[in-house]
């Protein structure tokens, strides 16, 4: 592969790399729903509403794997067609993915371990993405491909941001424990005035 060739690729690759525990875990997820799992603690509130997990997992899947190469100028500039149609596919699996993340905070029974502000976290960062991509959708039916560009661009990082933020937690959980996690939760909103 020649040097030219490869530094097309190479943001697409890292975008992928970075994403690539999020892609596994969600096709796991979609795996295990597919064959019809037995109920337990870890899944059990999934089970509630596949469809949404479907469609935030798959349509993740789609938006995280279609996305990252979009981030390539050499490629943007070589396949111009590809990049559009392949951008409207992103684009669809980006907000079917917000939209059911939204869908599912609002109505799956919360993790009791899980503080309250990731209930707030969750509809902020929800929101964000959806008004990212029809910002971004709006930029680009105008022409402006600057901020078309930003505004994509800003979806992607909140879609991995929010995926690097349950792993961060998940492994700060995994090490600390839940009694450790909701003392430290607990501190902060007293810091913030709420004397719960």
């Amino acid at each position: 592969m020649s040097a030219r060739r490869f530094d097309a690729w190479r943001i697409p690759a890292a975008l992928i790399l970075f994403s690539l525990l999020l892609l596994v875990t969600s096709a796991m997820r979609l795996a295990e729903i597919a064959g019809g799992p037995v109920p337990n603690a870890d899944n059990a509130r999934f089970l509630v509403a596949p469809l949404a997990i479907y469609l935030h997992a798959g349509g993740g899947i789609v938006f995280l794997f279609l996305g990252a190469f979009q981030f390539s100028p050499k490629i943007r500039a070589r396949w111009p067609l590809w990049h559009r149609v392949s951008g409207r596919f992103a684009i669809v699996g980006g907000a079917l993915s917000a939209a059911s993340s939204l869908y599912m905070t609002e109505t799956f029974p919360q993790v009791p371990a899980n503080p309250p502000e990731i209930y707030g976290l969750r509809i902020l960062f929800g929101v964000a993405w959806l008004s990212c991509l029809l910002l971004g959708i709006v930029a680009a039916m105008r022409r402006d491909i600057a901020a078309h560009r930003g505004w994509m661009m800003r979806a992607y990082a909140i879609a991995l941001g929010g995926s690097t933020t349950a792993i961060v937690l998940g492994s700060w959980l995994l090490v600390m424990g839940t009694a450790v996690t909701q003392s430290v939760c607990a501190r902060h909103r007293r810091g913030l005035g709420d004397p719960t």
